[in-house]
């Protein structure tokens, strides 16, 4: 993966400055946006389809600033996304969602770690899986022939029986003891 990244740096992509780069948030079609009711929405809008319908999305497409569709002129940016972030901010992450939804946009909603849980794309890969009463991201790679599931023991209260029972030695358990606060 670092070398993927420092591909991008060593061309001229990446930079040491925070904020400098389309990739660091610098672009207004690369970055997160916070809406009227304190969500968020994350938009990496890198290609040109993608980054027309954003801006349609966003009912921009006749603004000035935007019409021209030229989402690489690097020193429209700031004044970009100012406008942008004053256009998420002026509704809410619920109605942002709602108007992406159907876009191909590569714009999402930022979600909890519990709204993930429920979310329909989740869902439909099955990326979570639930034990108990609680969720955890299901074991991967997925694959169709031979589907996977993650071991399930029986809950336990008895920390140092488990311990035991997995090979822990008493010494090690007698340490770990003496290492809890009193």
């Amino acid at each position: 993966m670092t070398t993927y990244a420092k591909s991008f740096y060593q061309a001229g992509q990446m930079s040491d400055q925070r904020g400098a780069r389309w990739l660091d948030g610098a672009a207004p079609w690369n970055a997160t946006y916070a809406t009227k009711d304190d969500g968020y929405m994350v938009v990496a809008a890198i290609e040109a389809k993608f980054y027309r319908s954003f801006i349609s999305g966003l009912g921009l497409a006749s603004d000035p600033l935007f019409a021209d569709f030229q989402q690489w002129d690097q020193e429209k940016w700031p004044q970009q996304k100012a406008a942008v972030a004053d256009r998420f901010a002026a509704e809410s992450r619920a109605h942002w969602t709602e108007v992406f939804s159907d876009l191909d946009a590569c714009v999402s909603p930022v979600l909890t770690y519990a709204e993930s849980a429920e979310q329909a794309h989740f869902a439909e890969r099955g990326a979570n899986q639930p034990l108990g009463d609680q969720v955890f991201p299901a074991p991967a790679p997925r694959f169709s022939q031979t589907p996977s599931s993650a071991a399930r023991s029986e809950p336990t209260n008895d920390m140092a029986a488990y311990l035991r029972s997995i090979g822990v030695s008493e010494a090690s358990l007698d340490a770990w003891r003496q290492s809890l606060p009193a």
